[in-house]
């Protein structure tokens, strides 16, 4: 019996772009109105609080999908795939290695089971390199091209405009959190969420220049 490949059982590459662009943009929003359904909750200071909250099972599972999706792009060249698999690696870790909790930095936390303020410091390294390599994506290798300038179209030309705008966003974003988490006092991002305001701009800007990536914005005109 001869067995034939369909087409059909892939994904595109177009479609799997779209969707890591779809989870990173869904997961704060998610988050926030699931969040709310544990009593007397309230918006968390930060995403990775929301390990523990009742929505911590979608986190997680978030988490991993939107790693699997990385794990399985390969974009154009070696750059993109190395890039989209540390991405993925920092994506699990972020599961991996919860944040402190409400209950302090003794509590024991995570798969390995290690204390809450040893697991933090694995998180924050993990969010920094997850973002800013989502960041470095955006901002160089999007915007890659086999055609000289001048030759791409003025809809290639758009989309690097958008991914520039998208990667230098997510660095002053960063930025923006590096200086919250360090000089504006816990009570003050407690009361005002900055921390999750500027993680969601982040994620909305990762989620815009992979849904161009993935041509459901600014397509090419049909030849």
């Amino acid at each position: 019996m001869e067995f034939r490949k369909n087409p059909d059982q892939f994904l595109p590459y177009e479609e799997l772009r779209t969707w890591i662009g779809v989870l990173g943009m869904a997961l704060p929003v998610v988050l926030a109105l699931g969040g709310l359904l544990e009593p007397g909750a309230g918006l968390r200071r930060s995403i990775s609080l929301y390990w523990h909250s009742n929505m911590r099972d979608f986190f997680v599972g978030l988490m991993f999908a939107t790693a699997l999706f990385l794990f399985t792009y390969r974009g154009y060249d070696w750059r993109d795939r190395l890039v989209a698999i540390a991405s993925g690696l920092a994506g699990l870790a972020l599961a991996f290695f919860p944040c402190v909790g409400p209950l302090g930095p003794d509590e024991i936390v995570g798969i390995f089971r290690l204390a809450a303020g040893v697991s933090a410091r694995a998180h924050l390294a993990s969010a920094a390199a997850f973002f800013i390599l989502l960041a470095v994506n955006s901002t160089f290798l999007f915007r890659l091209s086999d055609k000289e300038r001048g030759k791409r179209g003025r809809a290639k030309d758009a989309r690097n405009a958008v991914y520039l705008a998208c990667g230098l966003a997510m660095f002053a974003l960063l930025a923006a959190l590096a200086l919250v988490m360090r000089f504006v006092p816990e009570a003050a991002q407690e009361r005002w969420k900055p921390v999750f305001l500027l993680e969601t701009l982040l994620l909305q800007a990762f989620g815009i220049s992979w849904l161009v990536k993935g041509g459901k914005i600014i397509r090419d005109r049909p030849k």
